[in-house]
């Protein structure tokens, strides 16, 4: 595993024990619950709709509080520790992929995010990271679009693999 991360979606729980995961996200809407596997040992959990439209008003929206909330729970985890994080949302496709990403920015910086976009498609091959997350924590981690343009690479390789122009 090139990065301790692993992401799923809510049905997906169950299976994910097997990676033993210590510390898990869910990043789930109002209503929607997941039970942690036994290993986790420190839970976030983030309610919010998957809006990734920036100019959507609404107050189930992703929002910087959110980030700053995932981010405080990633600087938590041993700079050194090898633990597993799980991150799921509903589908494991939008909202758990920008977390994946973030939680990478933040622990191993920028400059791995092209890595990164590697070891997401690989582990999600249907990653669609929700635009509005990536564009908040490039703000809250004063990453000049970093974020963002990881995101827009998975977009046009997904679209190059189902034969689209890009």
């Amino acid at each position: 595993m090139k990065f301790p991360i692993v992401v799923c979606g809510v049905e997906e729980v169950p299976q994910m024990t097997i990676h033993g995961p210590k510390r898990m996200v869910s990043l789930l809407e109002p209503g929607l619950s997941v039970q942690s596997p036994p290993t986790v040992e420190d839970r976030l959990a983030l309610t919010m709709l998957d809006i990734s439209n920036a100019s959507v008003q609404r107050p189930d929206a992703p929002c910087l509080d959110h980030v700053h909330r995932l981010l405080t729970f990633g600087a938590r985890a041993p700079v050194e520790t090898q633990d597993v994080t799980l991150v799921c949302c509903r589908a494991g496709i939008s909202r758990s992929t920008a977390a994946a990403l973030i939680l990478v920015a933040q622990r191993y910086g920028a400059d791995r995010l092209s890595e990164a976009v590697d070891w997401l498609l690989l582990m999600r091959p249907e990653a669609d990271p929700n635009t509005r997350l990536l564009m908040l924590a490039d703000q809250a981690l004063q990453l000049p679009g970093s974020l963002m343009r990881a995101g827009q690479v998975i977009k046009k390789r997904q679209r190059a693999a189902r034969g689209e122009w890009i």
